[in-house]
């Protein structure tokens, strides 16, 4: 039985649930009268039971007991302060002062890392976290530094699989199939090049674009195919791991420049132990997921030949993401994760 909460969608909604007045009115980041204690607003768009938001709950237990609760951290998942776009902003504009978000919705403000929707980067979790905890990984973060952040790591997402009413072991079993990408223009363009017909949709009408026929397929981490019942009107779930989500956490500049050097580190490593925790907590929770979906729908695992079929239909993505992320850090990545340009 799946226990967890429904997701949010990887994509930035448009819906918003507001932002409590009287909460952020009270903490700006100032240093209040009662014993100079300084508060922070965490906001997030997953919902409590998500491991994003557990790994940021945890952010939250780091500062105030490293800080001997000097700092206090207000955490607000499920969209409490908007959707990620919104979170973005309100982090840029310090109403927020720390938060999460897609990556993607991230590049619109640092197209560094618009890298992280090359498909097929990574061949394992692992490799994803050794390059995005080395260098190309800062390089990635410090690039917030000029959109008014600062970059704190890398929550775990998990990968991107595929859904849909046809089975599918090679790019051929989806021409002509209607696959509901994000508004993504590199992510849409990969899924030209495998032969789908990319089909942005909002992702809260999704499970009604699949059931009414909009749309032949989907794609997501396997955490949002079971929390949102995919697979009630999909057949088949391809394992295709064709992008690996890594949703960035991330500071308003201005406020963490004000802080000491040793505030500044406790949130560093608070960031670091953040990380950890959602890799940790989305390893037990993948679990779940995966048998829900295994109950409900056939399940196909690629071979090592039929994911080098849709590695090879992809090879055109390399002069689409230098044109959209920059050559340094294409070539960073390339060099990091052993790849041929």
């Amino acid at each position: 039985v799946l226990t967890m909460g429904m997701l949010a969608g990887c994509s930035s909604g448009k819906e918003s649930t507001g932002m409590d007045s009287a909460k952020t009115e009270d903490a700006k980041g100032e240093e209040t009268a009662e014993g100079d204690v300084i508060k922070i607003i965490s906001a997030g768009n997953n919902p409590e039971e998500h491991f994003q938001s557990i790994a940021m709950d945890a952010f939250e237990q780091y500062v105030e007991e490293h800080s001997n609760g000097t700092m206090q951290v207000e955490t607000y998942p499920n969209q409490q302060m908007g959707a990620d776009g919104e979170v973005l902003e309100g982090t840029q504009l310090g109403n927020i002062q720390v938060g999460y978000a897609n990556c993607s919705n991230v590049a619109t403000v640092s197209d560094k890392l618009f890298i992280l929707d090359h498909p097929f980067l990574f061949n394992s979790d692992e490799q994803a976290y050794e390059v995005l905890d080395g260098e190309v990984g800062q390089y990635m973060l410090d690039s917030l530094s000029d959109a008014g952040l600062v970059g704190l790591g890398w929550l775990d997402n998990g990968f991107r699989e595929l859904t849909c009413n046809v089975e599918v072991h090679s790019p051929a079993d989806l021409k002509g199939q209607k696959i509901r990408t994000m508004e993504n223009p590199l992510q849409m363009a990969a899924w030209e090049m495998l032969g789908a017909a990319p089909t942005p949709m909002a992702y809260s009408e999704v499970f009604t674009g699949l059931q009414q026929g909009t749309i032949d397929g989907q794609e997501n981490p396997i955490g949002n195919i079971a929390a949102m019942k995919f697979y009630e009107v999909q057949d088949y779930c391809i394992y295709t791991d064709h992008i690996y989500s890594a949703n960035p956490i991330f500071m308003n500049k201005d406020f963490f420049d004000g802080l000491t050097e040793e505030q500044q580190q406790i949130l560093r490593d608070a960031g670091a132990y953040a990380v950890q925790v959602s890799r940790e907590k989305r390893a037990e929770q993948d679990k779940e997921y995966a048998a829900a979906i295994e109950e409900n729908c056939t399940v196909i695992e690629l071979t090592d030949d039929e994911k080098q079929q849709f590695k090879d239909a992809v090879t055109g993505m390399y002069d689409k993401v230098v044109e959209k992320a920059g050559q340094e850090v294409v070539d960073m990545m390339y060099d990091a994760c052993g790849l041929q340009k």
